[in-house]
């Protein structure tokens, strides 16, 4: 009885032994680094998921600790977490990179891929440098991805390179586990075309095709090439064709819970139908997909649909902004003419990060802009004169903005605004592949 005892108490110590030496060694366990064909290096720090995200890079003991006790980087500021807050859902890859080579030519893209190498674009959305006890030369960077591949158990994060517009090149991927697995139902696509009606107006997805290389070629993108989803539409009205309906906004979802918008500029016409570019390519593992696609008229506006300020002042030079404190209620909606800016001026109570580098004017409406749409009409000089009203932006706050690069520095001008209500129809597609 005695030795049935101690061989317990032996095989308990061994176990409880065993057990502490595999917490050790995970507590002062860090993210394994990994050697890039370019000579720099780069580990994954963690992923997050949501508005909010924060990373304290290193061991895990030091991530669990600040995970535990909030208030201890405050005593240790070495170990300040590093926190990005997003205007909505998404999800964040935190890697940290050591000597990233440089150059004004050189270009970067990261991807992630699932393991039948179906990639999204992931977009960078912060760049820090990286808090002590880092050396120098090590940046901690957050890519964020919007959408991205979630029926496998591994994504992979692929970083390419090109220098003076050649074309990409594979330097190195990180591997990680999917944040998001699960079993997600599978939807069954309708057909094409498909047409849906709206207020007596028939709109139409003719084609859905993705692996598209950029510049609407209808050639499918190399490997590790920027590729995108094409989509047209044929627009009508008791038979016949309407050129003046136009797709402003796309939100594309899948059943595994992916959910992101597009904004289109620019439509191209192809014979009787219109042509726009998604900016993201969709992969094979879902059956189909579901397009919200709003549309918007270009032409054709009725009177109570305009809006005009007149003798607004153009700002004298660039960085410069002018607020003319203009503003209206359209379709219960405040529509507020924010600014007039020069070239590269920001607003400085508004940061976006958009300066464009010519004149430009910025309008911000309650709201999400969702069913509701600012066009800048005619931008005209005092003398009479008509202006050309360039590229346009728009995004999910209710802001718009439209460059005017003709408009002179420091002379008035009247604009004229059309702000219309807009008609959204849905869609169930598979899309076409090109390879």
């Amino acid at each position: 009885m005695r030795k049935e005892r101690v061989l317990t108490a032996a095989a308990t110590l061994m176990v409880v032994g065993l057990l502490g030496l595999g917490s050790a060694m995970w507590a002062f366990a860090e993210p394994p680094w990994q050697r890039f064909q370019d000579g720099s290096q780069a580990r994954l720090e963690g992923i997050t998921i949501g508005k909010a995200h924060a990373v304290v890079p290193g061991p895990n003991w030091r991530k669990e600790v600040c995970r535990l006790f909030p208030t201890v980087p405050a005593v240790r500021p070495r170990w300040t977490p590093t926190v990005i807050n997003t205007p909505a859902d998404t999800t964040l890859f935190w890697v940290l990179r050591q000597n990233q080579p440089g150059g004004p030519h050189r270009e970067e893209r990261v991807t992630v891929a699932d393991e039948h190498g179906c990639e999204s674009q992931a977009v960078s959305q912060s760049l820090e440098t990286a808090p002590e006890p880092f050396s120098s030369g090590r940046v901690l960077c957050a890519y964020e991805a919007r959408a991205f591949p979630r029926r496998g158990d591994r994504l992979f994060l692929r970083f390419y390179e090109r220098s003076g517009g050649g074309p990409w090149e594979k330097t190195g991927q990180l591997a990680a586990g999917n944040p998001n697995p699960g079993r997600y139902p599978a939807w069954t696509p309708h057909p094409l075309p498909q047409e849906r009606e709206s207020e007596g107006t028939s709109f139409t997805l003719t084609r859905l095709i993705t692996d598209v290389k950029p510049g609407r070629t209808l050639q499918a993108a190399s490997e590790g090439e920027e590729a995108f989803t094409l989509a047209r539409f044929r627009i009508t009205r008791n038979g016949r064709v309407q050129r003046h309906w136009q797709p402003v906004r796309v939100r594309v979802s899948d059943a595994a819970g992916n959910d992101w918008q597009c904004f289109c500029y620019d439509p191209d016409p192809v014979g009787d139908e219109q042509e726009i570019l998604l900016g993201e390519q969709l992969w094979s593992d879902e059956s189909a997909w579901k397009l919200k696609v709003e549309f918007q008229r270009s032409s054709a506006f009725l009177p109570e649909e305009m809006w005009t300020v007149r003798n607004v002042p153009v700002p004298a030079g660039p960085h410069r902004n002018t607020f003319p404190g203009e503003s209206t209620v359209r379709f219960q909606r405040r529509i507020e003419l924010r600014r007039v800016a020069g070239a590269y001026a920001n607003d400085p109570q508004d940061y976006t990060g958009l300066g464009f580098p010519e004149p430009s004017v910025h309008v911000r409406m309650a709201g999400t802009g969702e069913g509701v749409r600012v066009l800048l009409w005619k931008v005209r000089e005092q003398c009479g004169s008509l202006l050309k009203v360039g590229r346009t932006y728009a995004d999910n706050q209710g802001r718009f903005s439209w460059a005017v690069p003709d408009a002179r520095p420091g002379s008035r001008v009247n604009l004229t605004f059309a702000i219309q209500k807009t008609r959204s129809v849905e869609y169930l597609a598979a899309p076409e592949w090109l390879h």
